[in-house]
């Protein structure tokens, strides 16, 4: 279990660590000719807010930079939502989801 787990630990997961994990979906679909989307991504409730906003904004770059559409894991829920499930816009989370974050500050 250790061995596993150094592989993990003291590691940066960052936009050039999540393109690698893609290469094979992007490789497969470039060769195919097909286009890619991902239809559920998100971050549970409860990591600090400005990890979470930069962790969203790399992944929308991503996708916008690969060609890959997308799509929020859900819209109005306290876990992953764009909305806190009670009516709460998490309007900070709408602009980078939407891409409008990425095009203003680009």
């Amino acid at each position: 279990m250790q061995e596993i787990s150094e592989n993990w630990v003291n590691k940066n997961f960052d936009k050039k660590w999540i393109l690698k994990q893609w290469q094979k979906p992007i490789q497969k679909a470039e060769k195919l000719g097909l286009p890619l989307y991902c239809g559920e991504f998100g971050i549970i409730t409860g990591p600090p807010q400005k990890e979470m906003l930069n962790w969203y904004n790399d992944m929308i770059k991503l996708f916008e930079e690969a060609g890959i559409g997308y799509a929020n894991w859900n819209c109005k829920s306290d876990q992953f939502g764009l909305d806190d499930g009670n009516g709460k816009r998490k309007e900070e989370l709408i602009k980078i989801v939407s891409g409008e974050y990425n095009r203003l500050n680009s």
